[in-house]
């Protein structure tokens, strides 16, 4: 089996048409991991008239280098220049379930550092000491930054879903709503990481109330602290004003999303949610305009289409979960202080 080297753009296409099958594709994911380059969504396709399979990511670091540059088509890394690892273990599963009979030769295939046992003191003996920051900083990042959580394994569902279901449609009608469900599941996932991260915290429950000052001009009657029969706490009353509080906001205005993540729970939204904006207004035309963009202009949505944008919402929510986890960590390290 071969593996097949590609990259993300507007017009990214997985098939040349020249490809042996079965075979795995390497999507390089460009994000700049404080210095290092070494994540790649992978993806594998038994066949031309198979649906394609996400295998989600993995890292892969390289000797000398700091931007990993793998060939555009292989079917084994080259040992002790080329050292693997699955980014937040999603592959290890993934393969798992797709691909139990190929999970090992996979592994092996991409020099897996599990998989071979090469430890620390293994890379430490090649004489690189670029490669250990690599090693430290790259392969082991989620063991210091990522926590998953169920609004993203619930919106990475979603997404797969739809990436199969598109590449059996036919109907034109199918392909918008597969299109606007896309961005329905974006804005779902923004909406669930952002009340998760205001209830986690009381500064951060502090800080929403702040957003809103007549918040503190609320008075607070006996009434209100009678619910279903039994007397609420005052901060139990006080957390579920501020649930339905969130519950107004409308999470598809892209410029108050981003002002509510970075004022109120100091997390930088990834500049790639501008992006969305136009999506945005698709999803909206095709749910409550029948797709239509004007009286005489219909949007028209293929496969190819629904493909470019799947790519672009993970790759955001990707960038996104990892903003949260940084943050979590600063306030870990700050409470331990």
């Amino acid at each position: 089996m071969k593996f097949y080297l590609r990259t993300y753009s507007s017009k990214w296409r997985y098939l040349s048409w020249k490809e042996d099958f079965p075979c795995i594709f390497l999507i390089h994911d460009n994000r700049n991991d404080y210095g290092f380059f070494s994540l790649f969504n992978c993806y594998y396709l038994e066949n031309i008239d198979k649906p394609l399979i996400n295998l989600w990511s993995v890292r892969i670091i390289q000797k000398w280098e700091t931007w990993t540059e793998l060939p555009k088509e292989f079917k084994e890394l080259e040992k002790d220049k080329y050292f693997s690892r699955a980014a937040n273990g999603s592959l290890y599963k993934k393969l798992e379930e797709e691909l139990p009979d190929k999970k090992e030769d996979v592994l092996k295939w991409l020099q897996d550092i599990s998989f071979f046992d090469y430890n620390r003191s293994y890379i430490e003996n090649l004489n690189d000491l670029t490669l250990i920051e690599w090693y430290d900083c790259s392969l082991y990042r989620e063991d210091y930054f990522w926590i998953s959580s169920t609004h993203l394994e619930d919106a990475k569902k979603t997404i797969e879903n739809i990436l199969t279901l598109s590449t059996t449609a036919t109907d034109d009608f199918l392909h918008l709503l597969l299109y606007g469900s896309l961005i329905t599941t974006l804005e779902s996932y923004i909406w669930d990481a952002f009340k998760s991260e205001v209830m986690s915290t009381e500064n951060n429950m502090k800080r929403f109330l702040e957003y809103k000052p007549e918040n503190f001009e609320k008075k607070i009657s006996f009434s209100n602290l009678y619910k279903e029969g039994k007397w609420l706490l005052v901060d139990e009353y006080i957390r579920n004003y501020i649930k339905m509080e969130m519950d107004q906001i409308i999470f598809h205005k892209i410029s108050l999303v981003a002002h509510l993540f970075e004022n109120i729970l100091w997390i930088k939204v990834p500049k790639d949610v501008f992006s969305f904006s136009e999506d945005i207004q698709n999803r909206h035309d095709i749910f409550h305009r029948n797709g239509k963009k004007t009286i005489w202009w219909e949007l028209l949505i293929d496969n190819q289409i629904i493909q470019n944008l799947w790519i672009r919402v993970l790759s955001f929510i990707n960038k996104m979960e990892e903003a949260i986890m940084v943050q979590r960590r600063i306030i870990k390290k700050t409470d331990q202080n």
